[in-house]
């Protein structure tokens, strides 16, 4: 039987976690928050992502944050950015899903809106 990398097990783990301490209809930001960063490390560590929680957003379906590798946001030289990666919700039931970076991020967040919208009327 193989065995999980200790990363994704801790991230997995953390992911329980923030899950259980989950209220039925809400994530608050601090919850939120610890689920985006965990993900973000568990997905590219390569890239040192970290949060630019200036940018984080409230919506109707959790929250979006915005994230950028370290490096970049020490040099703010745009080659050290990271290709391909939009911003990153973090839904109220703790889900988590990047937006596409293919649009402008306001796009993709009123994009990821509307499912959002249509599939709760669906219920």
């Amino acid at each position: 039987m193989s065995r999980l990398p200790t990363r994704l097990f801790r991230f997995i783990c953390g992911i329980v976690l923030s899950l259980e301490a989950l209220s039925m209809n809400e994530i608050s930001f601090e919850q939120a928050h610890a689920v985006a960063t965990e993900m973000l490390a568990a997905t590219a560590p390569e890239h040192d992502f970290v949060l630019t929680g200036d940018e984080a957003r409230k919506y109707p379906f959790g929250w979006v944050f915005s994230f950028a590798p370290r490096k970049f946001l020490y040099s703010k030289d745009r080659r050290d950015l990271v290709p391909g990666y939009g911003p990153l919700v973090v839904d109220s039931d703790g889900s988590v899903e990047f937006l596409p970076s293919s649009v402008p991020p306001e796009t993709a967040i009123r994009l990821f809106l509307q499912k959002w919208q249509a599939a709760r009327e669906r219920r």
